[in-house]
């Protein structure tokens, strides 16, 4: 089956939809905490984790940038943001 990715309106949308960022769980414009870790489609959360370490591979200002989020955030999350970032800035 086929996925149309022009149905999210935002790119924040496709990322909550690819498991790259944690769903809000919020009530009445209250905030109380995040939720629902299987939301989502799981292949393309491992599909991205991927793509961002081939990145990282042969990509010296991906490898600096990199570091740089990890000594902010720590190894894991850093690829996880990188992962997030990269349907972003895909050109076209």
């Amino acid at each position: 089956m086929k996925e149309n990715i022009g149905r999210f309106p935002r790119v924040q949308d496709f990322a909550s939809y690819c498991r790259l960022v944690k769903c809000a769980k919020e009530s009445n414009g209250k905030k109380y905490g995040t939720a629902g870790k299987k939301i989502g489609n799981a292949h393309l959360r491992w599909a991205f984790a991927e793509a961002a370490q081939l990145f990282l591979r042969c990509n010296g200002a991906g490898q600096k940038y990199h570091q740089k989020l990890v000594n902010k955030h720590g190894k894991g999350k850093a690829l996880s943001i990188l992962a997030c970032q990269l349907p972003t800035n895909i050109p076209g």
